[in-house]
């Protein structure tokens, strides 16, 4: 049942940044995210370190302007591990849409943390690599 809940957390997170049926519920992430997340991505060249708020800021005003479109990230494989209150997740994804008018294509992987308050499984943090 946990690894259940977990799993729909982290469906939830992937399906903010998806853009093909419908605009993102940025609100969302407060649901699902603890107000102070570490937000961490690595690509080959560089680490990028976020906030929730440093994190979303740029992202939205690429999807509202309308430079990406029909995007979205898609989970390929979810490993899910659990002890008592806590999870680690580790999802490989590819993402796919049109950024300034061309194909835009990638994949990568995710490593999320969460724990559990009260009832509810809550993302603390999240690092990826990023490989496109």
């Amino acid at each position: 049942m946990e690894k259940k809940q977990i799993k729909l957390v982290v469906e939830k997170f992937f399906g903010v940044f998806n853009n093909c049926e419908q605009q993102p519920d940025w609100n969302a992430l407060s649901s699902i995210c603890l107000d102070n997340i570490n937000i961490i991505k690595s690509t080959k060249n560089s680490t990028e370190v976020y906030t929730l708020e440093s994190f979303l800021t740029p992202r939205i005003a690429l999807f509202e302007s309308g430079r990406l479109q029909n995007f979205a990230e898609q989970i390929e494989t979810i490993n899910i591990d659990t002890f008592e209150k806590t999870a680690n997740v580790r999802v490989s994804f590819t993402k796919k849409g049109v950024l300034d008018g061309s194909d835009y294509s990638g994949k990568g992987t995710k490593m999320i943390q969460l724990v559990k308050i009260k009832t509810n499984w809550i993302i603390t943090a999240v690092a990826w690599y990023d490989q496109a």
